[in-house]
């Protein structure tokens, strides 16, 4: 249909979105015009924490990158 961004489908006749899409084409006309009715969520579940260890230099000695390892894990 040759849509790449909201700007492209809110120039869309709804009729034609209902046609394509049924029921969510008039959703697809709603909020892409930004009639949107839903409350806004600012908080969501973290899905993952991360730690990271980076070298200024790489390391390819592999006892220098266990024992990197093994004082990262000590402090956890």
């Amino acid at each position: 249909m040759g849509i790449r961004t909201i700007g492209d489908l809110s120039q869309l006749s709804e009729s034609t979105l209902i046609e394509r899409f049924g029921k969510l084409g008039y959703e697809l006309t709603l909020r892409s015009r930004g009639i949107d009715d839903r409350p806004v969520t600012v908080e969501h579940k973290i899905k993952s924490i991360s730690q990271e260890v980076t070298f200024i230099i790489d390391v390819k000695e592999r006892q220098t990158l266990l024992d990197t390892l093994q004082s990262w894990l000590l402090k956890s």
